[in-house]
């Protein structure tokens, strides 16, 4: 499969990046809008004619002012490469951050039907995260949300991932095909790229830099944010297709060069990295917006760093230099914003025997999930926040919808309990990966096996989903369970956010009703992560 095109080139200043960020994705997300709300054939091919023709003013546009802004790139990159001539300082790594969570029930626990002798509490907040959901409220408001299933699997098959100013451009001649997640991207290099370093010393580094500054660059980076804008990917698939780029060019045995050249394509996108030695082999350290687990850190002015090449996690001694490549450059954010556009390599699934009236069939992505794998485990909150798969999402909301269409907002939100509560296996992560291990909301319907949070997540997904209300997660020091706010009067166990009553609502707590937290935690101080 051939790719894409969008979006001119980065920036140094944080502000630009940003900006330049956000026009590009909103174009992305009005291609998504043509293709979802025209049917026929012929709308959806002038529709996307007429864009194009569009996209070429703006790209022309935007080319332009990009020459300018790669002559203060250039600068910024030779005057960076003077400075890791320089003699790099000592450093040592601090052991990663373990996972602070290790699921207490051991057995999944049985709600008693007994009527409770104890009066409805107030659920104590100890602390409140709180993480920003993307999409704006009215994309979420029922199935005007969804793309209809027969569009989204022509935009996963179909969508044209060719332009032709790249493929007709003589100046980078050449192109290497890299398999990203199921998609066979042509990315586009010049032999200049293959950088050769004699050694890891600071003077290696320092021409190797130096030689990728006078190439031509910029094209494999206006790729680069072309992909990223059409794919809709997050910071993170950016870094694995720059990785993915990069395997293909350089040999195995070219590891250090590959690293160099990693960490410079990242920089000039506008993201903070930095280089390292350690071992014989340069290190790739990179900041991320939210805490990283079991990766070993050193910090940087104020930031933490995290070492992507080292030996296990643990204390270790690295070699690294003291300045940045200019000021203000983004940190990796893991949240995955907007459902990104991968292949579909569907597994069928089928849930809700003996809970629902029928079965009900769903899909997953086994590309999504191949991309998961590769994530860094990080807070609670990315897993809660982040969207899924579109065609996945469909297939799974229009299953569910018919069962809560026409039901008060209680009626719906207990259908959907039961749903979670009976129709995935209890199992804790040390006994199914051996570690702790959180999930995506579409990784739940893969697993099966699923403990509290992973419940929580998915049952928190579908509310905001199909009965547009807000709902929290409500974390103990030991389990997580989820707090609705409804619009109607429904009593029970709740938490107070923002002045408003959020009811519990415990996935894990099979048969329980909503408004019934778990005796054992009635009294327990939570924090709540609130999505909004």
């Amino acid at each position: 499969m051939q790719n894409h095109g969008k979006k001119p080139q980065r920036r140094d200043n944080k502000k630009y990046f940003l900006i330049m960020k956000q026009i590009f994705l909103a174009v992305a997300i009005v291609i998504s809008a043509i293709f979802a709300v025209n049917a026929q054939t012929d709308a959806q091919k002038k529709a996307f004619e007429d864009f194009r023709k569009d996209r070429e003013v703006f790209m022309n546009k935007m080319k332009n002012d990009f020459e300018s802004f790669k002559k203060h790139q250039d600068s910024l990159n030779y005057e960076f490469a003077k400075h890791v001539k320089e003699a790099w300082e000592e450093f040592e790594a601090c052991k990663g951050v373990e996972c602070p969570r290790k699921p207490v029930p051991q057995v999944q626990p049985q709600y008693n039907a007994a009527p409770s002798t104890n009066t409805y509490k107030e659920i104590v907040v100890q602390k409140v995260v709180e993480e920003a959901i993307a999409e704006q409220k009215e994309e979420r408001q029922g199935q005007d949300f969804l793309i209809e299933q027969t569009a989204d699997e022509e935009i996963a098959q179909n969508y044209d991932l060719q332009f032709e100013e790249y493929h007709q451009e003589k100046v980078l001649g050449q192109s290497v095909t890299v398999d990203f997640f199921g998609y066979y991207l042509d990315m586009l290099y010049e032999n200049e790229f293959i950088i050769s370093m004699p050694d890891n010393r600071e003077s290696s580094v320092a021409a190797a830099w130096e030689q990728l500054s006078r190439t031509n660059y910029s094209k494999l980076v206006s790729q680069l944010q072309q992909l990223e804008a059409e794919l809709h990917l997050n910071d993170w698939a950016v870094y694995q297709l720059i990785s993915n780029t990069s395997k293909m060019i350089f040999p195995k045995d070219k590891i250090n060069e590959k690293r160099v050249f990693d960490v410079f394509l990242y920089s000039q996108l506008g993201y903070a990295a930095k280089m390292g030695r350690m071992d014989g082999k340069i290190i790739v350290l990179i900041p991320f917006k939210t805490e990283v687990y079991k990766l070993p850190y050193y910090t940087f002015k104020n930031t933490k760093y995290y070492l992507m090449d080292c030996n296990g996690n643990k204390p270790q001694k690295f070699y690294s230099y003291s300045f940045d490549l200019g000021t203000n450059r983004a940190t990796c954010d893991l949240d995955i914003k907007h459902p990104m556009w991968l292949p579909q390599k569907s597994i069928k699934k089928k849930y809700g025997k003996g809970v629902l009236p029928n079965e009900i069939d769903v899909v997953c992505n086994q590309n999504s999930l191949d991309f998961y794998g590769t994530m860094p485990m990080t807070d609670l909150s990315t897993y809660a926040s982040s969207e899924i798969d579109a065609l996945v999402s469909n297939r799974l909301l229009n299953s569910l919808r018919p069962f809560v269409e026409g039901k008060s907002e209680k009626e719906a939100a207990s259908i959907l309990l039961a749903f979670v509560q009976k129709s995935f296996k209890y199992s804790t992560d040390e006994e199914q990966f051996g570690y702790e291990k959180y999930f995506f909301p579409d990784e739940l319907l893969f697993y099966n096996n699923s403990d509290c949070e992973d419940r929580s997540i998915l049952f928190s997904y579908l509310v905001r989903k199909l009965l547009n209300l807000n709902v929290v997660l409500v974390d103990y020091p030991d389990h997580v369970a989820t707090a609705v706010h409804f619009n109607e009067n429904v009593s029970g166990d709740y938490v107070k956010y923002k002045g408003k009553n959020y009811v519990i609502c415990d996935p894990t707590y099979v048969g329980a009703p909503v408004g019934e937290a778990m005796p054992e935690y009635k009294n327990v101080p939570a924090v709540l992560i609130a999505k909004h």
